[in-house]
């Protein structure tokens, strides 16, 4: 009977460090798994950062355009207005002109 003991013991003992073996070389699979998700959660950030950068420079470029061409249509506009005021103006002026010398000849009489 010592020896059914003793051969159980054994059995025993030889389970218990096949368990502490599984259990180390689960945790060491547990490890290698934690860390290789580390990894593709740090590339899956660093290409959604990527992402959003060139997104937002995109945007930044788009409204730069944007904004050039608005600031082109301005200046466009504001010289056709200059261009039209001194039309106006020289067109004014010599009326005005005229119109005084018109007066002056009236009033004084022409010599």
């Amino acid at each position: 009977m010592d020896r059914l003991v003793l051969k159980a013991l054994d059995q025993i003992h030889a389970a218990e460090e096949q368990a502490a073996l599984l259990k180390e070389q689960v945790k060491a699979e547990i490890a290698a798994y934690e860390q290789e998700k580390k990894e593709q959660l740090q590339l899956l950030r660093t290409a959604s950062q990527e992402k959003v950068t060139s997104s937002v420079v995109s945007v930044k470029e788009e409204q730069a355009e944007r904004l050039q061409k608005e600031k082109q249509k301005l200046v466009s506009e504001a010289e056709k207005q200059t261009q039209d005021f001194i039309e106006k103006y020289e067109l004014n002026k010599e009326r005005v002109i005229h119109s005084i010398i018109e007066r002056v000849k009236k009033n004084y009489g022409s010599e």
